[in-house]
């Protein structure tokens, strides 16, 4: 049994699909044999200077080595003129051969040679099938062994068969690429930029909304303990904080843990505050009320800052003292 594509047969039988392709499809599923796959209603498109070209394919039959063979399907009445084989519609008549078979069958070569295969390229064949009509004075430049008419509707998939063979699955490459494209594959990779730039966006989005979120708690004096994930925003709210605790007139105190950090957030922030570490705000502390430190005790004593802290924590705060505290972790 043969693979096809689409493969909901039910859900093509409910849509506006011909009822004689459903019929070719479940024809050319059941009597081929594995080797094969089917794609039903195949798009493309041709761009030219002036004009994009649009085509469909009724059927296309790839076998395993990437073989394919393009299947035209024409129910209903045809017509036998001086200009070869005519199919009529509600807008006019269109000839078989060249504005169909034709057009498709070049329009699949030309894809296919833009295919990164090197010197490998699939054989490309078709095939016509109407059935039914009987084809009684062939005229047209279609050779008969590609014409299936109403005479030899049974032996389809049998024909198809033995146009292009099953395979021997030697041309794995080729298969591979070939089947990508029909399904219509796209190998895609993400943009860089653009994923920064939408980070960045979500990023603006999600810090303006907790800094809002924050500013509406009404807390005298504040006391808030944030924590958050890692790029959630932290660093934005304190930044906001100390900009609107500047712009109130009031000498905010921007504490992290590490050096390097401290550099980065004092160059981001207006001047007027104070960005330090944790222990280079104890050692401030100490200073400031006489307690002089001993750096040179910092290698001999590993616990050095930790004494530190701890001498910090033994000092009193005045009562008076009152100020706000946002901790972000």
């Amino acid at each position: 049994m043969a693979h096809i594509v689409p493969s909901d047969l039910a859900e093509l039988r409910s849509s506006a699909v011909h009822g004689g392709e459903i019929t070719t499809l479940e024809r050319l599923k059941k009597c081929l044999g594995p080797g094969f796959t089917v794609y039903h209603g195949v798009l493309w498109s041709r761009a030219g200077a002036d004009r994009t070209a649009f085509g469909e394919i009724d059927f296309v039959v790839v076998n395993r080595d990437g073989g394919i063979l393009v299947i035209e399907q024409k129910n209903g009445p045809l017509v036998e003129t001086v200009n070869g084989l005519e199919k009529r519609y509600a807008d006019g008549a269109r000839s078989v051969v060249r504005q169909q078979i034709c057009r498709n069958v070049k329009a699949i070569e030309g894809k296919i040679r833009h295919l990164p295969l090197g010197k490998d390229r699939p054989k490309v064949d078709y095939l016509f099938y109407c059935p039914d009509h009987r084809v009684i004075d062939l005229k047209a430049v279609l050779d008969p062994a590609r014409i299936v008419d109403a005479s030899k509707r049974g032996k389809l998939a049998d024909i198809v068969a033995d146009i292009l063979g099953e395979g021997d699955g030697t041309g794995t490459k080729v298969a591979t690429a070939v089947h990508d494209f029909f399904a219509q594959t796209f190998r895609l990779v993400p943009d860089v930029h653009a994923h920064i730039d939408t980070q960045e966006r979500s990023f603006i989005r999600a810090n303006a909304t907790l800094c809002d979120l924050i500013e509406n708690i009404e807390m005298s004096p504040l006391r808030l303990h944030v924590k958050g994930t890692a790029g959630c925003g932290k660093t934005g709210i304190a930044i906001r904080f100390y900009q609107r605790a500047l712009e109130a007139g009031k000498r905010p105190l921007l504490v992290c843990f590490n050096r390097s950090l401290r550099d980065a957030l004092e160059a981001r922030v207006p001047k007027g505050g104070l960005v330090q570490t944790f222990f280079g705000l104890c050692a401030t502390f100490l200073e400031s009320s006489g307690t002089k430190l001993d750096y040179g005790r910092v290698r001999s004593n590993p616990r050095f800052w930790h004494d530190v802290q701890d001498r910090v924590i033994e000092q009193r705060v005045p009562e008076e003292w009152t100020f706000d505290s946002l901790v972000i972790d």
